[in-house]
Parts: C-alpha cells; sequence; structure tokens
C-alpha cells in the first residue's frame, strides 16, 4: 500500500489514479493507494497498518499543528513528521519518498541529510512523470525484497 500525505490533493490525482487502477489490474495490493491532508491525519492508521504499508510519499509543505510546530519552529510540518516517524524504530522499514517543491538543499539547511536517514528519498515535484513512477516502483520492490 502506498501512503500519500499532501495537502493538495489535486497535484497528485493523477498518480493516484494511475496506482490505483494499475493495483486492480494486476490485483497487486502494493499499489493500493490512501490519502491523508495532514500527517496527524494519517498516524493513526500508519500505526494500525504499518505492515502493509510499502511506501509513504510526503509533500514537505503542511501544517502539522501548533504543539509539533513548537517542538521544532521554522520546520514544514512534513520535516516534523519525518523527524517523528524516523525517531521510532518500529517505522524504519517503510520507505519515505520525500516529493516536495522544496528543494534538497533547503532541507539540508533545517539539519536534515538526506542521505544518512534510512529508508528516506527524494524527488523534486518537478521531475518527470518517468522518473516518479520509476522511483516508486523501485522502492516498492525494495521493500518487499527487504522483507523476505
Amino acid at each position: 500500500m502506498i501512503i500519500f500525505i499532501d495537502d493538495e490533493k489535486w497535484t497528485i490525482s493523477a498518480y493516484f489514479d494511475h496506482f490505483n487502477e494499475k493495483a486492480d489490474e494486476k490485483a497487486d495490493e502494493r499499489y493500493k493507494c490512501k490519502h491523508f491532508f495532514y500527517p496527524t491525519e494519517a498516524w493513526k492508521y500508519i500505526e494500525e497498518h504499518k505492515d502493509e504499508i510499502g511506501l509513504i510519499i510526503l509533500d514537505l509543505m503542511l501544517f502539522y499543528g501548533e504543539i509539533r510546530r513548537r517542538r521544532r519552529p521554522g520546520l514544514h510540518g512534513g520535516l516534523v513528521f519525518l523527524e517523528e516517524i524516523r525517531d521510532d524504530p518500529q517505522y524504519n522499514n517503510i520507505p519515505i519518498l520525500i516529493y516536495t517543491l522544496v528543494s534538497d538543499v533547503a532541507i539540508e539547511s533545517k539539519g536534515f541529510n538526506l542521505k544518512e536517514i534510512k529508508n528516506v528519498y527524494y524527488l523534486p515535484r518537478d521531475c518527470s512523470d518517468k522518473e516518479f513512477y520509476t522511483k516508486v516502483n523501485e522502492l516498492l520492490n525494495k521493500k518487499i525484497s527487504s522483507s523476505r
């Protein structure tokens, strides 16, 4: 299953539809999608279905609630979520694809070295559809092979 966390569903709706159609055509549950507008909405589902999730696709420019933001002022909500989910070892096996307009340089300037965070990958929002689909397939296949 693919979890999308993005507060602008219209920007990902074609991907969402593509993966759900692929899941139906191939009877492959890895491509089923679930969407959440905000990380706080996604947490309960992630906690209850962590073994079914093959990939989380995460936008960074999200609201995450005042309590969490006070802990790390100046961070986009997606980065706060990334920090929280990576701090909990039970979720380290779930790949996260950061798919956002925020540059990798800007992310690293906030103290996140993306090359050193386990199972976290980055694609800029302006990459080609082919590059996006290739990366998602690669990460879903990586999750399958690592769980065997």
